[in-house]
């Protein structure tokens, strides 16, 4: 056959002969570009790496900024707001603001499991920013002041019906944090390449992304922060403060929402390919099981060796190789089993998962665990740091 025609395209856009014998190689290039993200769209342009930072990743950048200054400026408020509109003393409003706090960094797990196994990150960030966009709108419609003949809430039921819009408001808020938090960055990171080019940019991007968090937590805790305290004489005074603060964060949030959608064509989106965590979590569980069926091995057979050996010794009516210097007297009644797995001193408990060992997993996914469990003393030391910082805030 012809070395034309039985080549396998080695770059992503090689032409793939039509002839039969090459199924395999072009079913392995789509899947290839499938996964890349990069299938043959019309519409979508292509950059350098140098230019992703700024061509595709400044609409995720802009969408971060906005998002953070509406979560910090809302954040930033909760405990005067339950104070002056619900009548909190100091010590239920520090504890309704962590609680919800606490629900803002767990949410996460969900949004990037949903990313993972079934949205994919472009449609969950879109649809959590919707959600999120939604809670705002419910919590400005629950901090409204309200008259005795208002048809929401008003009368004996005020200080009940702004309770409730204001918890469904902030819950269906850190409902839609959750599936923005843990997928924007990740989103921005899929953009760029693994070349070196492509790494020095992400790296760029990361400087930048972050940058634009710290940007929004700035400017939310000087503007929209001292609106919900001191609020505007020209737009309602004190009676409006957290509904003109609330306002502004909301806006910021629909134009984040739309900034993100307008760059969907320069977009490089990845499909799910499954959950990260699930499938660490499987890892640990295999390898864990089969170190410890191995171990119990282990075990059985030292029992069994001792009862060999002794049985051995009462046969011989003597100690192993007394005086007839025969060493292996004793090591004949000795069981003999073959090892398993890698003894040698470099391997890990969580080699057990690979493929290579009779595992499930493919080296590079256990590979990626071993590295994450070599961070664990790094991201222990994390929690009582934060601990510590949230107790003072």
């Amino acid at each position: 056959m012809d070395d034309e025609q039985t080549q396998v395209p080695l770059l992503l856009g090689e032409p793939v002969s039509d002839d039969g014998d090459d199924e395999n190689a072009r079913e392995a290039h789509e899947a290839i570009t499938a996964v890349a993200g990069i299938m043959d769209t019309p519409h979508k342009p292509q950059f350098l790496q140098s230019q992703i930072l700024w061509r595709v990743c400044s609409f995720i950048i802009v969408t971060e900024f906005c998002e953070r200054l509406s979560y910090y400026g809302v954040g930033g408020s909760l405990v005067l707001l339950f104070q002056s509109h619900l009548n909190y003393t100091n010590a239920q409003a520090d504890n309704a603001y962590a609680i919800w706090s606490g629900l803002c960094y767990c949410a996460p797990l969900v949004g990037g499991w949903l990313a993972d196994s079934y949205l994919g990150r472009f449609k969950t960030i879109g649809v959590f920013s919707g959600i999120y966009l939604v809670g705002l709108l419910v919590l400005i419609i629950g901090v409204l002041p309200r008259t005795p003949a208002d048809p929401i809430g008003g009368g004996a039921a005020t200080r009940t019906t702004t309770e409730a819009l204001v918890y469904i408001g902030i819950y269906t808020l850190a409902l839609g944090d959750g599936g923005i938090k843990p997928n924007v960055s990740t989103f921005g990171a899929d953009q760029f390449s693994q070349s070196a080019e492509g790494k020095r940019a992400m790296e760029s991007f990361f400087n930048s992304f972050y940058a634009a968090i710290n940007c929004g937590a700035l400017i939310s805790f000087t503007l929209i922060v001292s609106i919900t305290q001191y609020g505007l004489p020209w737009l309602g005074g004190t009676d409006y403060r957290f509904a003109v603060g609330f306002s502004i964060a909301a806006l910021f949030t629909a134009g984040g929402i739309g900034i993100f959608w307008s760059g969907r064509r320069r977009y490089k989106m990845m499909p799910p390919t499954g959950s990260v965590l699930a499938t660490s979590m499987a890892i640990l569980f295999q390898a864990a099981g089969k170190s410890l069926r191995a171990w119990r091995v282990r075990q059985d057979w030292i029992v069994s060796a001792g009862a060999a050996a002794a049985a051995g010794e009462e046969g011989n009516g003597s100690t192993c190789g007394s005086s007839s210097g025969d060493s292996g007297s004793c090591s004949s009644h000795l069981p003999v089993i073959a090892p398993s797995g890698d003894d040698s001193a470099s391997s890990s408990w969580l080699d057990q998962a690979k493929r290579s060992h009779g595992g499930s997993f493919a080296a590079v996914d256990v590979e990626g665990v071993k590295c994450v469990c070599r961070l664990l003393p790094f991201l222990f030391f994390l929690i009582p740091y934060w601990t510590c910082y949230t107790q003072v805030n």
